[in-house]
């Protein structure tokens, strides 16, 4: 073995996680450590979207239902947000569109933190549902800016490889960014961690500039690859993703993981939701700033509690599992592991619904969403080309995610008029849809293989 192929000291320590062949470690951990910081970024302000929605009251509408109506409204303003997305990725490159992104939402940061509300007084409901559509907006953005470029970095090969680590900076930076948000709690108000969430967004961008100089290996990219837009040419997202199946499939599979995932949530928080009006009830409490700090302070609380030990699980699951599993079954093999939990999950909540036990299987459901559906996610990308991938992922990740939260949101309110308690009637609706996860998961997998096999110049075809 020649010493240009003997793997360094980083790379033989990088192996415990993955496959690190030489030359690979340095590119493959700044990009772990872009991830990282977007996510610890992310799971700062998301604590504080429930938060600021359980103390915004719209006449005539339950929590359960105002979170719907706000779910629904996200999934029509990305519908909208994806095209513009697509048509700046098709005009600027990669290193400018990330600038840009994080500019916008730093400032729009600062905007939310100037215009919360203080405690004691009701929230505006239109400023809440705005903040909730605009979280949503932030976190799809954000997380898919980033592994769209570090899937742009990548081979098929290399990548199979190599993103199961670098999903490892998602997963510990969904851990850290919720410790950090619960631990800040004892010291700053909530709504400080708006300005605090800045600073992981600002230092991500910082390495994503070292990165487009280095390349994979230490070898920098071609001058004329860093200076073109990051998706050249091509059609319209929508069009490029209704005329391939591969591309349909992956959107199909993206919005009936989300609609699975949402409906939990919701039914999480109309389960939280009673349990504090319960204890409020309990308490007497008549005064409007003790009962809003409560239910301010106590939703939030749970949330960050809940993403933390969501992450947690989900950071051991990538670190130790996640490249084993793809090692031993490929792609096929990770892609199949969430639905099956999920099908467990929502059939043990039809049988013993409480809010511990629905906190417990959401753990275990989000944590594997957050690590093996995750990787998989990334890594049905690895065969498309870069115009794909910043069109088509991008859109896929935004609109069509949003759209699985507007079907959830539908859900809730179709169900919600029909009956006094939906909750059952979405378990029974979720245990359903991951029958359809699994049929659409079996057909990805099958293109996928196509495409892998394909000669280099067949490219993705409809």
């Amino acid at each position: 073995m020649s010493k240009d192929s003997t793997p360094g000291r980083l790379e033989r320590s990088l192996k415990i996680f993955a496959d690190v062949r030489a030359g690979e470690g340095p590119t493959a951990l700044l990009l772990l450590l872009v991830v990282f910081l977007v996510l610890a970024s992310y799971y700062c302000v998301k604590p504080l979207r429930e938060g600021w929605l359980a103390v915004t009251d719209i006449q005539g509408l339950s929590k359960i239902q105002i979170k719907a109506y706000s779910s629904f409204g996200q999934s029509i303003v990305l519908v909208a947000f994806a095209p513009l997305m697509a048509f700046l990725a098709g005009h600027l490159r990669r290193r400018t569109l990330l600038t840009g992104a994080t500019v916008l939402f730093s400032l729009t940061l600062v905007f939310f933190w100037l215009v919360h509300p203080a405690d004691g007084e009701p929230s505006s409901a239109a400023l809440g549902v705005v903040f909730y559509l605009w979280v949503g907006i932030f976190g799809v953005t954000t997380v898919t800016l980033s592994w769209a470029f570090a899937t742009d970095m990548y081979s098929v090969g290399r990548g199979e490889r190599l993103l199961p680590l670098v999903a490892i900076g998602a997963s510990a930076g969904a851990v850290g960014g919720s410790w950090f948000a619960e631990s800040l709690l004892r010291y700053l108000d909530v709504w400080d961690l708006l300005i605090v969430s800045i600073v992981p967004l600002v230092a991500a961008l910082a390495l994503v500039y070292a990165i487009d100089r280095r390349g994979q290996t230490g070898v920098p990219l071609r001058p004329e690859r860093r200076q073109e837009p990051a998706a050249p040419g091509g059609p319209g997202p929508f069009e490029m993703i209704l005329k391939t199946r591969y591309l349909l499939l992956a959107a199909m599979l993206a919005l009936i993981v989300n609609w699975v995932n949402t409906n939990g949530e919701n039914v999480l928080f109309a389960y939280l939701q009673d349990v504090l009006g319960e204890q409020v009830r309990d308490l007497r409490l008549e005064d409007r700033a003790e009962v809003s700090r409560l239910l301010k302070l106590e939703t939030t609380q749970f949330y960050s509690t809940l993403y933390f030990w969501v992450n947690l699980v989900a950071l051991i699951m990538q670190a130790f599992f996640a490249s084993r599993i793809v090692k031993l079954g490929g792609f096929v093999a990770i892609l199949f592991f969430t639905p099956f939990i999920a099908l467990i999950s929502y059939g043990m909540m039809a049988t013993f619904p409480a809010l511990a036990l629905i906190k417990l299987l959401k753990i275990a459901e989000n944590s594997s969403n957050y690590s093996f559906n995750n990787t998989a996610r990334q890594i049905l990308w690895l065969p498309t080309p870069a115009t794909m991938v910043y069109k088509a992922k991008m859109t896929i990740d935004t609109a069509f995610v949003r759209i699985g939260d507007g079907l959830a949101a539908v859900s809730v309110l179709a169900v919600s008029a029909l009956v006094a308690s939906p909750i059952p009637i979405l378990v029974g609706l979720n245990v359903v849809l991951v029958g359809g996860w699994l049929v659409i998961a079996r057909l990805l997998a099958k293109e996928n293989q196509r495409l892998v096999n394909a000669p280099a110049t067949a490219g993705v075809s409809p």
